[in-house]
């Protein structure tokens, strides 16, 4: 995975699994949400980790490529 994101409160829109802790993101495509133990387990020596702070966010932010997430400033993205 490129990115993975740990100890958020991330919006699933599945009604569900309303909410998750972690995501992994490769190619700049959400591929799994869940528990940060379960996502964790993705990671790779080159990919980066970035802790969220209990912080929340809506999937839909994502709809843009990884590169360009990369340029945001994560405090920007993240509620």
């Amino acid at each position: 995975m490129d990115l993975i994101l740990i100890n958020g409160k991330v919006r699933t829109m599945d009604s569900s699994r309303p909410y998750a802790e972690a995501v992994a993101i490769k190619d700049g495509i959400i591929k799994k949400v869940g528990r940060n133990e379960e996502i964790l387990k993705y990671a790779d020596k080159d990919t980066s980790i970035e802790d969220m702070g209990g912080r929340g966010w809506n999937q839909d932010i994502f709809n843009m490529d990884l590169d360009s997430i990369k340029d945001v400033n994560m405090e920007l993205t993240i509620f």
